[in-house]
């Protein structure tokens, strides 16, 4: 069994691990505006291009961050609270799950996702 557990809480097969790993802000997906409401970062997938595309619920939008964490651009969506994001696997879009509006939106896009590990099926 392994053991190997990196948010430094310890596995209760092993014993305990060492400190936590220090935590860095890789990047901030919230646009200033005057929504009173929760608003925050869900789900995420990244792009072949080196960019992470991230849904940020409440916000209307899939906020891209290129690979230094900075805001590369704004997705705006149909529905306000995306929570999910995917490339498919056929080629450039992303499908986004949206609650408020209980749809999935798709999207075209630049490039395509990165590969997913799917599970082998008999």
């Amino acid at each position: 069994m392994a053991c190997e557990i990196p948010h430094g809480r310890g596995n209760p097969h092993c014993g305990p691990t060492s400190a936590a790993p220090e935590r860095v802000v890789f990047g901030n997906v919230l646009q200033p505006d005057s929504n009173p409401d929760f608003k925050g970062p869900d789900g995420m997938a990244f792009g072949t291009d080196g960019r992470l595309y991230c849904t940020v619920y409440n916000q209307k939008n899939v906020t891209v961050l290129d690979p230094r964490g900075e805001v590369a651009d704004r997705l705006t969506l149909d529905g306000p609270q995306p929570t999910n994001c995917a490339f498919t696997l056929d080629g450039k879009k992303l499908r986004v799950t949206e609650v408020g509006k209980g749809q999935v939106e798709e999207i075209d896009m630049p490039c395509e996702g990165l590969p997913l590990h799917l599970p082998k099926f008999a």
